[in-house]
């Protein structure tokens, strides 16, 4: 019975940070914060009484970055970010580790990542985790790779990051053609990639879908271009 009469959509900023740098030997660090004001929505009831409702308590947002350049244009880095909220509202950490290792000609990788993430509150906490790891061929004319990855049941980077769902694990492949000296002197470059992904539920384990796709780019020197790209599943949970 009750009906908004005001609901700020923009919350008051107090304060918004950041420093970055990279030292000599190639190790660079980013810092960032932000505090946001606390805002509330006024309701009003059929009597004609207000109350106050609150809608975002004063919260702090602060992420940290450490990355290290490596030999052979490799790196490895972590992050982490952090969400604290005033009173009895829920409180977010995030914190993962990325790398990719590459051969001295570039010819080879493998990358990966390592994630994990916890809400705290006085009656919960949820903690989650998920990882990537892929490696292949990343220069030449015949590119190709491999990897899986995982995303646990209370996976949720999405205080400060994005996530669409979690609860998922996933295997993929990719096959790529390309060329960069046509022997068509009015083309620049071209390529056509196949790819294959095989995707269930982390938990309880089940088969979600089996897809197939086709994607292909072509390029003129007069910057004229044309692609597309095709997938099928041909076998999905029903």
């Amino acid at each position: 019975g009750e009906k908004i009469i005001s609901n700020p959509d923009v919350s008051q900023l107090y304060n918004a940070t950041k420093i970055t740098g990279r030292t000599k030997k190639g190790t660079g660090l980013g810092i960032f914060n932000a505090i946001v004001g606390e805002t509330n929505a006024v309701l009003e009831n059929e009597s004609g009484l207000r109350r106050e409702v609150q809608t975002n308590p004063l919260t702090n947002y602060n992420a940290v970055v450490i990355d290290q350049n490596l030999k052979n244009n490799s790196f490895i880095s972590f992050m982490n970010t952090n969400v604290l909220r005033s009173g009895k509202d829920y409180d977010a950490n995030a914190s993962g580790l990325y790398f990719e290792l590459k051969d001295k000609k570039q010819m080879y990788s493998v990358a990966g990542d390592v994630n994990v993430t916890q809400k705290i509150s006085a009656d919960k906490n949820d903690a989650g985790f998920a990882y990537n790891l892929s490696g292949g061929k990343i220069s030449g004319k015949w590119l190709y790779e491999a990897g899986t990855g995982t995303e646990s049941v209370y996976y949720d980077p999405n205080d400060m990051g994005f996530l669409f769902n979690a609860n998922e694990q996933y295997y993929f492949t990719t096959l790529e053609y390309q060329e960069f000296a046509p022997k068509n002197d009015k083309m620049q470059r071209w390529n056509y990639t196949f790819w294959s992904s095989y995707n269930t539920l982390y938990q309880p384990k089940h088969f979600t879908s089996l897809s197939f796709g086709f994607e292909n780019f072509y390029l003129w020197k007069s910057r004229n271009a044309v692609g597309g790209n095709i997938y099928v599943t041909p076998v999905a949970s029903r």
